[in-house]
């Protein structure tokens, strides 16, 4: 089994998606002891450049458990203490969140948080997924709540941003949305942010963290949100496993309460169908999620194995902002920008790169 195998598998196991150990992994913890750590080392690595080492760490525990299996020491601490800085991590934004939520709150304002740490309920070890910034919204009251924080608190806020405002709670970032998507970038994400200022009004889901009450979106928002966002990002700078493992465990939690339809003409309108099926496909035959809940979708194997090559290649794709290195770098997401919009790669890439331009010219 080669170093991708080990950390599929131990990927899966951690994500609580498989709960039998492979044979091949107790084969591996009992074999050559030098292999055996240049291989976990090499699957350390991947972890890292995937998003979530923890996770993947949970899977290794798994393994452990199974038998009298050892590890490269050193490797072993590095790997714990990722551990523990997810959970320094993870205890750190909740006490933010319920800091902010009681401010809002005590003002008479509602704050839903998107995506994020609204996730970490659905992985087996919810302070295990790491966190960066928070996202949040204030069912239009944005300025208000800009305000006080300015005012009663003095937070500098940012307000010169693409969708959002910006500041900083416990050296936390928190993106504050006037706009759910970015809808300078792309035509078709005014469909999907119209969709979603509607839906984040209904049926919204309450929560308690610390002393503040947080709003949670409906599975039908999070739904065309988690697309939506997958989708942009894979355009972009690419995704990696652990954003693509937020969607299935949403999924695996809540596809039966989603308005597949409404996700479904979304997708058929901004042409993003490509993508809405090596995304489904994945989540089924890759991650192993049962499709009792999910609609029928025609399956497209070359899509996938894309989307998975694209995911363990982009962070080696070219960066800078050199013309030479936008040009490199738009010979790279060509392929990638066709499985997700219908708009030619050329005037994505201009108008995303003028957008940038932009904004690093008011920085």
């Amino acid at each position: 089994m080669d170093n991708f195998g080990v950390f599929t598998r131990l990927m899966l196991l951690g994500l609580g998606l498989s709960e039998e150990v492979p044979l091949a992994l107790k084969d591996l913890m009992s074999g050559d002891e030098a292999q055996k750590n240049r291989c976990l080392q090499a699957v350390y690595v991947l972890a890292q450049e995937q998003g979530f080492p923890s996770v993947v760490y949970d899977g290794l525990q798994k393994v452990f458990a199974e038998g009298n299996y050892s590890m490269d020491e050193d490797l072993n601490y590095d790997w714990f203490g990722t551990c523990l800085g997810a959970e320094m991590a993870y205890a750190a934004q909740e006490k933010t969140l319920s800091f902010l939520a009681c401010f809002y709150q005590h003002y008479g304002m509602k704050m839903m948080l998107l995506k994020g740490f609204g996730l970490c309920p659905l992985y087996p070890v919810p302070n295990h997924r790491p966190l960066g910034d928070i996202d949040i919204w204030l069912f239009g009251d944005l300025e208000k709540g800009d305000r006080l924080l300015e005012e009663k608190l003095g937070i500098s806020v940012e307000k010169d941003k693409e969708h959002h405002t910006v500041f900083t709670v416990n050296g936390i970032m928190v993106e504050n949305h006037y706009e759910f998507i970015n809808l300078k970038s792309h035509k078709t994400n005014r469909l999907f942010h119209d969709a979603l200022e509607k839906l984040g009004r209904e049926n919204p889901e309450r929560v308690q963290v610390g002393r503040g009450e947080l709003i949670l979106p409906s599975p039908t928002f999070n739904a065309v949100f988690l697309f939506r966002h997958l989708a942009q990002h894979y355009m972009g700078g690419g995704i990696n496993f652990r954003q693509l493992a937020d969607w299935v465990l949403f999924l695996k939690r809540d596809a039966s309460r989603v308005d597949w339809p409404l996700l479904q003409e979304l997708v058929k309108k901004s042409g993003c169908e490509p993508f809405y099926r090596a995304v489904m496909g994945l989540s089924v035959y890759f991650f192993g999620l049962p499709s009792e809940h999910l609609p029928a979708f025609e399956r497209a194997p070359q899509w996938e194995e894309q989307v998975v090559q694209d995911m363990l290649t982009d962070n080696a794709a070219v960066r800078g902002s050199k013309l030479s290195d936008r040009l490199a770098r738009f010979r790279h997401q060509r392929r990638k920008i066709r499985l997700v919009i219908q708009e030619s790669a050329l005037m994505t890439f201009l108008r995303t790169g003028l957008q940038s331009i932009k904004y690093n010219a008011k920085g």
